[in-house]
């Protein structure tokens, strides 16, 4: 199993991890798979362009960093788009054979 950071989970642990109950870092610095949605990198550069959010450095660096020093594995946008169709019951449009792995439907077999 591994664990998904949310937004302001990842921003915390990566720049101010004090923040952080200590049980929740010393799981953070375990064996587990540590993940990130493309969904929240895109929700951080939205804040930043909007000025609600300020990283100590770029957050592309922020991420590079992350995934050196504690293995952080980016989950592909199209987890997004899974978890959308199956939570709601979509027929979810696409030509990507890869999703017929998942217990969605697919519409497009050409």
């Amino acid at each position: 199993m591994g664990l998904l950071l949310d937004t302001h989970a990842f921003i915390w642990w990566a720049s101010d991890p004090e923040k952080l109950p200590a049980a929740l870092l010393q799981r953070l610095m375990g064996e587990e798979p540590l993940l990130l949605s493309i969904a929240s990198l895109w929700e951080m550069q939205i804040k930043i362009g909007l000025g609600k959010l300020a990283l100590h450095q770029p957050l592309r660096r922020v991420v590079e960093e992350q995934q050196a020093a504690n293995g952080l594995r980016l989950l592909p946008f199209d987890r997004l788009l899974i978890a959308q169709a199956h939570c709601d019951e979509l027929i979810l449009v696409s030509r990507d054979q890869a999703f017929d792995a998942y217990p969605i439907r697919r519409f497009w077999h050409g």
